[in-house]
């Protein structure tokens, strides 16, 4: 996640004088879409048995959008989103499976949909901070196949909650470019039934960096400027 974090902190320098020419208002409705990179956390995936094991992915991708209100001080959105990772590799008492030795195979692809409380945290020039969460609901599969054990192709679904900070710029007057971070935690879906039957349980954490572009609903046209006197 170093490398998204270091690619997020030039993006935003290198929008900053932007800031400087374009002032997106602060009130009102908007629209969000959304995309960019998400990263698993390692998943410890046990079952009554005890045969447990941790599996670890790649770096995925992750694309929604949102439906909001600013009312200036805070935000209220409606927000869905879709992500995807592959799995890395799979350490179990027997060895260590990677999909690069291949001998495993494996994906976990969710789709949650949330509602967003977003406070902002104050703003320079024309650079806002912001940060809050959500709560909701997620779909979440995952798909667990290596040689010589039983397969898991299952999802589950549930309850679901986020933890999201942010920045955003303003490119003119109805749009804003950003970039929002997320902690996804889908805690409600967390059983999965391999082809046998036997129930396995695993959390399923994700991090994710996103662009954001935003559209600004109903705002005026700024007024011309003043001619200057003769």
């Amino acid at each position: 996640m170093n490398k998204l974090f270091l690619a997020a902190a030039l993006a935003t320098v290198a929008a900053g004088p932007l800031a400087q020419t374009a002032q997106a208002q602060d009130k009102g409705p908007y629209i969000t879409v959304e995309g960019g990179a998400v990263k698993n956390e390692r998943a410890d995936i046990a079952n009554p048995g005890g045969y447990n094991r941790s599996d670890r992915f790649k770096y995925g991708w992750e694309a929604g959008g949102a439906i909001g209100y600013d009312f200036g001080k805070f935000r209220l959105e409606a927000e869905s989103f879709h992500y995807e990772a592959t799995m890395k590799s799979s350490q179990r008492a027997s060895g260590v499976y990677t999909q690069d030795a291949g001998n495993l195979a494996g994906t976990n692809n969710g789709t949650a949909v949330m509602a967003n409380a977003l406070f902002g945290l104050g703003h320079w020039g024309g650079v806002k901070a912001y940060a809050g969460g959500g709560v909701g609901w997620a779909s979440i599969a995952l798909h667990e196949n290596t040689p010589g054990f039983v397969p898991i192709n299952a999802r589950d679904q549930g309850y679901a909650w986020q933890a999201l900070a942010g920045v955003t710029v303003p490119i003119s007057h109805n749009l804003d470019l950003g970039l929002r971070y997320r902690y996804f935690r889908p805690d409600g879906t967390d059983l999965y039934r391999n082809a046998n039957g036997v129930i396995h349980q695993s959390s399923l954490r994700t991090h994710s960096l996103l662009a954001t572009l935003t559209y600004n609903f109903g705002h005026a046209a700024p007024p011309p400027a003043e001619p200057a006197p003769p």
